[in-house]
């Protein structure tokens, strides 16, 4: 049985909602064999199923990750909530406005004291891969939709 950790990432989620007032979302651990036999490249993503909001997360994040490090990452997570983006139809959006909407999600995690944490699991996801970019690609368009890494931990690590 695959020890799921979903009560350490429910004690995660509790302070991250009780630290910026969004309501706590529903967890989901990824528990499918793809994403189970794989690398966690990401450590959890926000989703809207019928209105109800769902974060999703890998229970192998806890293997490559420090709390500190996961903190940061779900805090993120809360931003792209506190700004209504799993609302919003990202297919359609354009790839800037994708990009706007991971920094917005980045200084929500910074402000909220979480930047420090983003900083770091972006910077081990950078170097564990070769110093290769984080950002996802759209194989229909070839266009990045996440800002690119590095920028992204100097503005998580700026004054």
């Amino acid at each position: 049985m695959i020890d799921l950790k979903k009560a350490e990432m429910q004690d995660i989620v509790d302070e991250i909602s009780a630290k910026t007032g969004i309501p706590k979302p529903t967890l989901q651990p990824w528990t499918d064999a793809e994403t189970m036999n794989q690398e966690p490249t990401f450590a959890a993503a926000g989703l809207t199923f019928g209105g109800e909001i769902v974060l999703c997360y890998c229970p192998l994040i806890f293997t490559k990750l420090t709390r500190d490090e996961i903190c940061g990452e779900i805090a993120h997570e809360f931003g792209h909530i506190a700004d209504g983006d799993l609302a919003k139809d990202r297919q359609n959006m354009s790839f800037k406005a994708q990009q706007q909407a991971e920094l917005r999600a980045d200084a929500f995690a910074k402000k909220h004291g979480y930047g420090s944490g983003q900083a770091a699991a972006l910077r081990e996801w950078y170097y564990r891969e070769g110093g290769k970019q984080i950002e996802f690609l759209c194989r229909e368009y070839g266009q990045l939709d996440h800002p690119p890494t590095l920028s992204r931990i100097k503005a998580l690590e700026s004054k």
